[in-house]
Order: C-alpha cells, then sequence, then structure tokens
C-alpha cells in the first residue's frame, strides 16, 4: 500500500513489533469526537510504556489498555496511533529495568490524581461538603499513593523482575506505605470527620 505509514518514531527510530514504545502525544484526529470519558482515558496513558503488538494496512501501530476512572470504573481500549506519537524504548532505557517503569508510573499517576483533586472539589461542591483545600490535597495524595502501590506490586510480581529491580521496588513501597501515606492519613482524619459531622447533621 503506497500511503502506508513508515514505521519511525518520533525520534526516527525504526520500531518493529515487538518492540517497547512510549505514547508521547495523541493526534486531535484520534480524539475527534470522542467522548469525553474516553478522551480521559487516552490523555491519561501518554507517557505510558506500551508493547508493540501489531501494524494496521496504513502503518497505524495498535496499543491496548486498561483504563481505571476516578468512580472506579475499568474500561478496556484499543487505539490505533501514528508511529510519530510513539518513543521507542532504547536497550540502554530498557537495562535500567523497572527504574524507569518506577518514573513513569509516578509521572502518570501524578498527573491523573490532579484530574481527580479538581473532580473531588467540583462534586463535593455540588453535593454541600465542605473540605479545606489541605484536606482535598491529602485526599488527592492517598490516591496517587495508591495508583501507584498497585503498579509497584504489579510489576514486583512479572517474572522477569530482577533481585536488583525487587528491591527498588520494594523500598519505594516501604516509603510511600509507612512514610507517605501514615502522614496523609493523620493530617486528614481531624478535618474529615469534622466535616463530615457537619455534612451528616445538615442533611435532612
Amino acid at each position: 500500500m503506497s500511503n502506508r505509514l513508515t514505521p519511525i518514531d518520533c525520534e526516527g527510530n525504526i520500531i518493529v513489533i515487538g518492540d517497547k514504545v512510549i505514547l508521547v502525544n495523541v493526534t486531535e484526529h484520534l480524539l475527534k469526537d470522542l467522548p469525553n470519558k474516553d478522551k480521559d482515558a487516552i490523555n491519561a496513558h501518554i507517557e505510558n510504556i506500551f508493547d508493540l503488538i501489531e501494524f494496521d494496512d496504513y502503518g497505524l501501530v495498535q496499543l491496548d489498555f486498561e483504563h481505571k476512572s476516578p468512580d472506579g470504573e475499568v474500561t478496556f481500549h484499543s487505539i490505533w496511533v501514528e508511529p510519530s506519537c510513539l518513543k521507542k524504548l532504547k536497550k540502554i532505557e530498557r537495562d535500567k529495568g523497572i527504574k524507569v517503569g518506577i518514573k513513569e508510573i509516578r509521572k502518570t499517576e501524578i498527573n491523573s490524581a490532579s484530574i481527580v483533586s479538581s473532580k473531588i472539589r467540583t462534586k463535593f461542591s455540588d453535593i454541600g461538603f465542605c473540605l479545606k483545600d489541605e484536606a482535598i490535597t491529602d485526599l488527592r495524595d492517598i490516591y496517587e499513593i495508591c495508583s501507584i502501590y498497585v503498579k509497584l506490586v504489579d510489576n514486583l510480581i512479572l517474572e522477569s523482575t530482577s533481585n536488583e529491580d525487587a528491591a527498588e521496588i520494594l523500598s519505594n513501597i516501604n516509603n510511600d506505605l509507612y512514610i507517605h501515606l501514615p502522614y496523609h492519613c493523620k493530617s486528614l482524619k481531624k478535618p474529615l470527620q469534622k466535616s463530615l459531622d457537619i455534612f451528616v447533621n445538615s442533611t435532612p
């Protein structure tokens, strides 16, 4: 097919089936006319790592992923993107193993948590639940920590995870669960209970 896209990523590297690639951006054409929840799901996975599993007849790359929305709904997505929207994960980066994965996980979940924080404020405003900004920040960070924890454990149990990578993961889990998470839980406890009491007493 003469109009088939050349399998070259955003940095000029040839990409083939079996490569690991990072989704660096998406085109407006892909997002056009999609429901907002689908747009949110796709944007939430920008800068995530994917396995390149297939090209279509036009040279577009298939990417599959699951997305969990802030309300807990899990959806499966399959999108087709231009090779120029991807960045090939080079051997030196792959050799860093899970350390690259941890960085990408944290970056993705921080972005997702920021979206959640905005939606929390909107929801609380809609139902008349008053909570200070500091407490909403605690809620956002707890969401972020829990999301990162799930993905770190998923990486920990991979057969390809080396002992060195496992130690890196466990160190991150330890810091999150026993340092970061308790701080936010303690900070949130009193203002959340106070706001909850007011909300319950004022609800007909």
